[in-house]
């Protein structure tokens, strides 16, 4: 099994400190153990560890208890029409989706560069998150908010009323704990070829490309009660 996270970062992916255990060039062989436990942090290592845990998480799903959607875009299960919608992040392809239908989107993102000109309308800085979320029917976080450990708190903030839906490839882990915190649906990625999958990132593909050569799918993986 395979499993993916999304990897964006700023500045440098390690301090370079020589004692760190956790390095270019160590991480090949390590135990899952001992990377799921590492005590120090950084950018790589904490979607490292998310990937990892997404490749544990893939069987389980495979296996377990849940209904599962393959080949579909949590916006195709999704009634947006007249709905006020939150976004956490600035996701363009999602942006331009709903840009297009009879909805009202705000996006709420830390930079307002991160939009392209004509999205910059949809721009709500971060820090209104609670007036927004409280004024909003459907809430979409990408699962880049478990890798840069935002998740619980933008959780905690929406009330129960909203339909929330978590996106994008970090989003694959076990589902139980987001679901528990009122998560409707997780749009998630499934590998199935690991080996053209490697090749092809190596090649700079995104999700598109993987998608469309059929290294990967998307799955929606839904809280049968919502």
């Amino acid at each position: 099994y395979c499993g993916l996270s999304k990897t964006e970062f700023k500045g440098s992916l390690h301090h370079g400190h020589r004692s760190e255990p956790f390095e270019p060039g160590t991480y090949a062989g390590t135990k899952l153990i001992q990377l799921l436990t590492a005590k120090e942090t950084n950018g790589f290592l904490n979607v490292v560890q998310l990937a990892a845990m997404n490749a544990l998480s893939a069987e389980w799903i495979s296996k377990g208890n849940y209904k599962i959607i393959e080949n579909a875009d949590p916006l195709d299960l999704v009634n947006t029409d007249g709905k006020r919608i939150a976004m956490v992040g600035a996701f363009c392809s999602y942006i331009k989706k709903l840009s297009q239908q009879n909805c009202t989107l705000r996006v709420l993102e830390l930079d307002e560069n991160a939009f392209d000109d004509d999205d910059k309308k949809y721009f709500v800085p971060a820090k209104q998150s609670h007036e927004v979320f409280h004024n909003a029917d459907i809430a979409i976080i990408t699962g880049s908010a478990l890798a840069n450990n935002t998740m619980d708190q933008l959780l905690s903030e929406i009330p129960s009323s909203v339909q929330i839906v978590v996106v994008g490839p970090t989003g694959g882990i076990i589902p139980d704990f987001l679901f528990d915190r009122n998560v409707a649906i997780i749009g998630a990625t499934r590998v199935l070829d690991a080996e053209m999958l490697f090749n092809m990132i190596a090649e700079g593909a995104s999700g598109y490309h993987l998608f469309r050569r059929g290294a990967a799918q998307k799955i929606c993986i839904l809280h049968e009660s919502k």
